[in-house]
């Protein structure tokens, strides 16, 4: 009786080794990678996505350490496609850095990925018209250039005789040294030269050259009119800086002195007022005959009534 217990002892031992090594040979049969994302601004929440490939990865247990930021969620494991599934780890930190973001199974490390947070600010970009209350409503183009002298982003912002100063800001730009530039065109220029209806008065050039250190960095442009610019309300209209067709003001040709033609009326003639035709006097004379008849039957039945 003393080796039933020695036997039921070494059973259990036995078990508990075959289901080490199942959930062990299950684990290897697991490919776990950690995909991350692109660099954000500090202070930003950013997502790290787990994979997991092989026989239902989208039951894996899977444990996730962050170190370098906060943990913000998890987003279990779902199956993007047969042996494929995804889950996604959110994080955040407040400076400028790393979170490192550790993936462990059954308490061995299966992967490992990293977030990066950056330096980032924004551009600021403001125009103000120099003009009375009577400005018509315009847009302004932008463009953002970095170091390399690539357009990066282009923005837009509106003025007008009620709000003569218009803003916009650029995404999120890691630190450096940008320019802003304003768009000119075929009515705006860096001067007031023939043809021009608005001059950039500030900056000089209509560029701003800025070194982008802080969350936010400013550009301030100034536009006047000129003095070729309308001045009739009835043509103050906004004009488009982009190059495009002329439009047609009125039909072309010479004009001629003198009374103006009749309209068409066709090429036959219209008949005499005064002529009537022969059918129209038989016509008359037959209903003139009917009539008189029926009024002699109705006559007639009267008087015998």
């Amino acid at each position: 009786m003393r080796q039933l217990p020695r036997a039921l002892a070494a059973a259990f031992v036995i078990a508990t080794t075959l289901l080490a090594f199942g959930a062990a040979s299950a684990s290897s049969m697991l490919t776990v990678s950690v995909i991350s994302p692109r660099p954000v601004p500090a202070g930003f929440e950013t997502t790290l996505t787990v994979r997991a490939e092989g026989d239902q990865p989208e039951l894996a247990d899977l444990d996730y350490v962050v170190s370098g930021g906060e943990l913000l969620g998890v987003v279990s494991l779902n199956a993007v496609e047969p042996g494929v599934a995804e889950g996604n780890v959110h994080v955040r930190r407040e400076t400028p850095g790393e979170v490192t973001l550790v993936v462990k199974s059954g308490g061995a490390t299966v992967a490992s990925g990293t977030a990066k947070f950056a330096s980032y600010g924004q551009i600021e970009v403001s125009a103000t018209l120099a003009a009375d209350a009577h400005a018509s409503a315009r847009t302004w183009r932008f463009e953002v250039v970095n170091d390399s002298g690539a357009v990066i982003e282009t923005l837009s912002l509106g003025t007008s005789g009620g709000t003569p100063t218009g803003t916009a800001a650029s995404s999120w730009l890691p630190y450096g040294v940008y320019t802003v530039r304003q768009v000119l065109g075929n009515d705006t220029r860096t001067s007031c030269s023939a043809g021009a209806f608005y001059a950039v008065a500030s900056p000089a050039g209509g560029a701003a050259n800025l070194q982008l250190s802080a969350r936010s960095v400013s550009a301030a442009f100034t536009i006047a009119p000129c003095e070729s610019a309308p001045t009739s309300l009835g043509v103050n209209v906004p004009i488009d800086v982009i190059d495009t067709f002329v439009p047609i003001d009125e039909v072309l040709g010479a004009r001629q002195a003198g009374a103006p033609l009749p309209p068409a009326t066709g090429t036959g003639l219209a008949p005499d007022a005064g002529s009537t035709t022969p059918w129209m006097l038989a016509a008359a004379l037959v209903m003139v005959v009917a009539s008189m008849g029926t009024i002699s039957l109705v006559a007639a039945r009267k008087a015998k009534n």
